[in-house]
């Protein structure tokens, strides 16, 4: 089925391929290894269907793989893209108190855009209480981590 090469690539014979690697192979080839539980390429899916990166976007598809590499818990960017498919509504029913959970695990791992998301939800009492002082503090970790929406946000909000 597959050439030295391609069995090199899958693992085979060797030690599981980097995030990295993952990211060369075709998707066919990710797919095998999703389905055998390779976090990253479990990710790669989770991204490719949400964004249609290499397939046709799908929502369902995204939401199924993002579930399944959320399990990871080095995957802050799909527990991210997770709480974006709650929070919308896409591929899944919204629901804003498991995207802020989702966001919540993704901003415990240094995550900025997860940060961000918690302080709109904060800031706009979305499924919470409006919390301004909330809303700051994770837009401010956001801010420090290279997010310039959040930047932006902080200017918006009111002077201490």
């Amino acid at each position: 089925m597959f050439g030295v090469a391609g069995c090199a690539a899958l693992g085979v014979g060797r030690a599981a391929p980097t995030q990295d690697e993952i990211a060369a192979l075709p998707l066919t080839e990710v797919l095998m290894l999703a389905d055998g539980g390779n976090g990253f390429a479990q990710h790669r899916l989770c991204h490719a269907y949400s964004y249609g990166d290499g397939v046709q976007q799908d929502y369902a598809r995204a939401f199924e793989w993002c579930t399944r590499a959320a399990s990871h818990a080095e995957l802050a960017s799909s527990k991210t893209l997770l709480g974006d498919l709650y929070f919308h509504g896409r591929g899944v029913e919204q629901s804003l108190e498991l995207a802020r959970h989702w966001y919540e695990q993704a901003a415990a791992g240094g995550h900025p855009h997860a940060q961000f998301m918690l302080g709109v939800i904060y800031q706009q009492g979305r499924g919470v209480a409006p919390d301004t002082d909330a809303a700051r503090t994770w837009y401010e970790s956001a801010a420090a981590g290279g997010s310039s929406l959040a930047r932006d946000r902080l200017d918006q909000l009111p002077v201490k």
